[in-house]
């Protein structure tokens, strides 16, 4: 999804991805510029800046993901973190607040504490200054907002008065008449799947009936449908309601829903953001993330109630602990984003870049990192230079200090398959085939054997790897074949090519 040489920058992680720039300047960046359009002449060092937006650079180097997905000048605020992501307001007024009127349009004066408020919705802040993520994916009218980044988003809008925002009306109402072969087709909307039946996230948040397509991945994603048809599917009618009789084995399985665990203690991300018990699946990760569980019978999981309310006597040591939520911190003084996104004193450390941003490392080892051991618990002497370490998970880093995101929220043994990127990332494998992928089998079911070098191989799809074992993120979420390009990076993702 991008268009860059390799020769510069072979170390460069995801560099320039989905997007355009020369990389002869910045060959050290991670995901640099990543769906955006800038020029990194004038900084080389930042993490994922202007990611998805269009800024210039010139006065602000130093942010992190600055203005992503949004329209702001940062003249005003360099230092702030994800400022005015994805929305419109002005940062004249709060230029310390953390992802504030994310997706929204809301006025500041009145709020410049608040955590995520009034995101991707319309409220008036006047009556609720504290709330977390208050009247997220709500029901406004473009009129007055026609200039906003993903106006009404997962919403109900007409697009004649909005002509310039981006990702316009998507995540709406289209009819698919016209394109039965597209990939993300009217992503989280409404349409019929009668003309479409193979694509892939398939009117994923929307509603539809899944009788004509019971293969796709990420079916109706968001929605409401009947698994009946369907067993199989990864993702199946994630934030939605279902019954999970019939498809014990999946991933993510009902995420943000409503199900009984009895029946498949063993997924990963079980009714993540939903309400369930966790007598039966103690292991999990992600646990009931951004819900209401009790943490007496799990206190080892990751991410253990999320932008929830639990009490931390049973597990200071959890990731992501409450994080977005209501705790006290007298009993968990360690974890990791604890209370992050809410209230905090600069005083001690105002320059840093998220650096040991959720995370408990120390950076007198490793003070140039990005996001170095974000959201995990490792040691750093080891691997100073590795980027989001051990993200999300529990690893020894003694076998693999050079890794990206290994094991990012699964469990996994590394002392065979030390050199992998976020390999099994929520999923179930086994890594004695394939030690060396990346993000091998996420989301998915495949077999291995068959391609054990591949990244994020097969990941939301469905092809066959004989014929491409060496490609990056071949195939993922798109319909190719490999038979003729083995060694391509990111090849077709999201798409319908042929690479003759």
């Amino acid at each position: 999804m991008g268009n860059i040489s390799d020769e510069q920058c072979p170390q460069k992680n995801i560099a320039n991805s989905m997007g355009n720039i020369s990389d002869e300047q910045c060959p050290q960046k991670n995901i640099a510029n990543s769906m955006g359009n800038i020029s990194d002449e004038q900084c080389p060092q930042k993490n994922i800046a202007n990611s998805m937006g269009n800024i210039s650079d010139e006065q602000c180097p130093q942010e992190n993901i600055a203005n992503s997905m949004g329209n702001i000048s940062d003249e005003q605020c360099p230092q702030k973190n994800i400022a005015n992501s994805m929305g419109n307001i002005s940062d004249e007024q709060c230029p310390q607040k953390n992802i504030a009127n994310s997706m929204g349009n809301i006025s500041d004066e009145q709020c410049p504490q608040k955590n995520i408020a009034n995101s991707m919705g319309n409220i008036s802040d006047e009556q609720c200054p504290q709330k977390n993520i208050a009247n997220s994916m709500g029901n406004i009218s473009d009129e007055q907002c026609p200039q906003k980044n993903i106006a009404n988003s997962m919403g109900n809008i007409s697009d004649e008065q909005c002509p310039q925002k981006n990702i316009a009306n998507s995540m709406g109402n289209i009819s698919d008449e016209q394109c039965p072969q597209k990939n993300i087709a009217n992503s989280m909307g409404n349409i019929s799947d009668e003309q479409c039946p193979q694509k892939n996230i398939a009117n994923s948040m929307g509603n539809i009936s899944d009788e004509q397509c019971p293969q796709k991945n990420i079916a109706n994603s968001m929605g409401n449908i009947s698994d009946e048809q369907c067993p199989q599917e990864n993702i199946a009618n994630s934030m939605g309601n279902i019954s999970d009789e019939q498809c014990p084995q999946k991933n993510i399985a009902n995420s943000m829903g409503n199900i009984s665990d009895e029946q498949c203690p063993q997924k990963n991300i079980a009714n993540s953001m939903g309400n369930i018990s966790d007598e039966q699946c103690p292991q999990k990760n992600i646990a009931n993330s951004m819900g209401n569980i009790s943490d007496e019978q799990c206190p080892q999981k990751n991410i253990a109630n999320s932008m929830g309310n639990i009490s931390d006597e049973q597990c200071p040591q959890k990731n992501i602990a409450n994080s977005m939520g209501n705790i006290s911190d007298e009993q968990c003084p360690q974890k990791n984003i604890a209370n992050s996104m809410g209230n905090i004193s600069d005083e001690q450390c105002p320059q840093k870049n998220i650096a040991n941003s959720m995370g408990n490392i120390s950076d007198e080892q490793c003070p140039q990192k990005n996001i170095a051991n974000s959201m995990g618990n490792i040691s750093d002497e080891q691997c100073p230079q590795e980027n989001i370490a051990n993200s999300m998970g529990n690893i020894s880093d003694e076998q693999c200090p050079q890794k990206n995101i290994a094991n990012s929220m699964g469990n996994i043994s590394d002392e065979q398959c030390p050199q992998k990127n976020i390999a099994n990332s929520m999923g179930n494998i086994s890594d004695e085939q394939c030690p060396q992928k990346n993000i091998a089998n996420s989301m998915g079911n495949i077999s291995d054997e068959q391609c054990p070098q591949k990244n994020i191989a097969n990941s939301m799809g469905n092809i066959s790897d004989e014929q491409c074992p060496q490609k990056n993120i071949a195939n993922s979420m798109g319909n190719i074949s490999d038979e003729q390009c083995p060694q391509k990076n990111i090849a077709n993702s999201m798409g319908n090519i042929s690479d003759e």
